[in-house]
């Protein structure tokens, strides 16, 4: 099967790179061919050369959804294309498009957020919501021996995003002045920013692989890096974003999966749905509030049997059903009741 997956960036540093990436693998590994339709990229001449039998978008990148809707009826006068596609929290902003897709163009739509948080999108799509959360890459994200070079009490590995700054100023930074703490990620630095307003500039004019090639020096972190980060450090945090009034937005990310699939401890705040993914207090810990972060830190820093025995738990969970591979099934199951 021809499988199409739309990435406006591929040389992006944001999540949509090594998601996309991750289905990519998964379905490579199952002997399906794969190609990604970019910005740059006339959707009905990717069509006509690609041939897919199924096609994956997104809300955030059909906005409007001319040019996307025009070449998928074209092209399935002659060719039975399915085309599912990813929907957010923020399903109310899209109901004028959702409304013009959802009859002949999308055949399935889905979700990485749970279904607490989509409450009401099925009655905007007028059909059935697919919950398919985030993973790991299996041929990425897997559990390896630790190494001295990247060992340290704690590490976060993660952009230095404005939806997290009451976390990083009240509990990251602090423990760095006590513990030896891995910080990495896009924005920490001076050199960081330099290179994401170059990366900006040559989007701004059209030089595509200028702005590609400043993107990938910002990969201060190689996939294998991140891997050995993981497994050598005593705890690994993961933290979701939160709206400037406190609450959180419910965005599940990678590192809920990446994490123990390489073999780390994680330590994570609430998310809606990660219980559902990870037993709390045998696979997971999660840290309620701010106050109980560094408390809780200390604890099992000073507990390494206790922390063993949590990740060996996370590990075996997230590898048994948590990468790529297993949400390429649920897809693959979704796709065959839509026989041609």
């Amino acid at each position: 099967m021809n499988v199409l997956l739309q990435l406006n960036n591929p040389y992006g540093i944001g999540a949509d790179r090594w998601i996309v990436q991750g289905y990519r693998d998964a379905l490579e590994d199952l002997g399906h061919r794969t190609a990604l339709l970019t910005a740059q990229d006339d959707p009905r001449n990717v069509f006509r050369k690609f041939l897919p039998d199924l096609f994956f978008t997104s809300t955030n990148i059909v906005v409007g959804g001319g040019t996307i809707m025009k070449a998928i009826a074209e092209f399935r006068k002659e060719h039975a294309l399915r085309v599912f596609m990813n929907i957010g929290e923020d399903f109310e902003q899209y109901r004028d498009l959702l409304n013009m897709v959802r009859d002949g163009v999308v055949d399935v739509f889905y979700s990485a957020y749970a279904p607490e948080v989509m409450a009401g999108c099925e009655a905007v799509i007028g059909k059935p919501l697919l919950f398919v959360p985030l993973a790991a890459n299996h041929k990425v994200h897997f559990p390896v021996s630790p190494d001295e070079r990247y060992a340290s009490d704690i590490c976060f590995i993660g952009a230095r995003l404005s939806t997290k700054r009451r976390f990083f100023e009240r509990v990251l930074l602090p423990l760095a002045k006590r513990y030896h703490v891995r910080i990495s990620g896009a924005g920490w630095d001076v050199r960081d920013t330099l290179l994401h307003a170059g990366s900006a500039f040559g989007r701004m004019i059209g030089a595509v692989r200028f702005g590609g090639w400043m993107d990938n020096l910002r990969l201060r972190v190689s996939p294998e890096e991140e891997r050995l980060i993981y497994a050598s450090s005593k705890i690994c945090m993961n933290i979701h974003e939160y709206y400037p009034d406190g609450r959180s937005k419910n965005v599940s990310n990678e590192r809920e999966f990446k994490i123990p699939a390489c073999g780390g401890f994680q330590m994570s705040d609430p998310a809606v749905g990660l219980e559902r993914s990870f037993v709390p207090g045998e696979e997971i810990v999660i840290v309620g509030s701010l106050e109980e972060w560094i408390p809780r830190v200390q604890f099992y820093l000073a507990h390494p049997e206790e922390r063993r025995r949590i990740q060996r738990r996370g590990t075996d969970r997230a590898l048994r059903e948590h990468t790529y591979r297993h949400r390429v099934a649920r897809f693959l199951e979704a796709y065959g009741a839509f026989p041609s």
